[in-house]
């Protein structure tokens, strides 16, 4: 039985940011060390997956990322918004580069 592969559920996401998780803590122990690895490349997310447009990467921080995810945490009232989950979609590539030239 095949399963459709154009949605994922909720629990399914829980599992694998489970063993996402997982993965970056055998390969990193208790603290990401992200380095002098600041700026990167990055389209946005209205226009990514619009490949039928060329749409050039303008650049990130991924210092100013980490800054504003921390504030989700500090500060109780923020909602989370759609930028907060680009900002972490930026840190999790981020740490997958990092796992790739640790090796």
């Amino acid at each position: 039985m095949s399963q459709d592969t154009s949605t994922v559920g909720i629990d399914e996401l829980n599992q694998l940011w489970g063993k996402v998780v997982a993965k970056i803590a055998f390969t990193f122990d208790e603290r990401v060390n992200l380095g002098e690895i600041d700026y990167y490349w990055n389209v946005d997310s209205s226009v990514a997956f619009d490949t039928s447009k060329e749409e050039a990467p303008v650049v990130g921080s991924l210092f100013d990322d980490v800054q504003e995810l921390r504030k989700l945490l500090s500060e109780i009232e923020r909602p989370t918004t759609v930028v907060d989950l680009e900002r972490f979609s930026s840190l999790i590539k981020a740490i997958a580069y990092l796992a790739l030239v640790e090796k």
